[in-house]
């Protein structure tokens, strides 16, 4: 199970529109949609039923997931506050290879300048 696939179920169910869903989570509507295609294929079952104006409603499976996986998520959260290791210091931003390229590469060099200290991670 991938979590941000239920993650972005989450949202969507809450929003009741992938296209707040996808400003929320920072990503395109594209990967949104793709987001629960695959969250739908993996598991089988359609979650959303598309209405007019682009709405979301949920499907009866989908509402019976929709506690769950909200259940879920809060337990991931919980792992990850109680066993991951922090370091306040440091920064991680992961975007497409180009805008990394474009913004973040000058910008963590800018970052490295005025705060030494600091450790900056650039995923692609």
């Amino acid at each position: 199970m991938n979590l941000r696939f239920l993650e972005t179920f989450v949202r969507a169910a809450r929003l009741k529109k992938m296209t707040l869903a996808a400003e929320e989570l920072h990503a395109s509507q594209a990967a949104i949609s793709a987001r629960i295609a695959a969250f739908e294929e993996e598991l089988g079952v359609r979650v959303f039923v598309r209405e007019k104006g682009k709405q979301l409603s949920l499907t009866p499976a989908g509402a019976e997931m929709l506690g769950p996986a909200e259940e879920l998520l809060a337990h991931a959260r919980a792992f990850t506050t109680r066993f991951a290791v922090t370091d306040p210091r440091q920064i991680s931003i992961g975007l497409s290879g180009t805008v990394a390229q474009a913004i973040l590469e000058p910008m963590a060099e800018t970052l490295a300048r005025h705060w030494p200290n600091v450790t900056v991670h650039l995923r692609r």
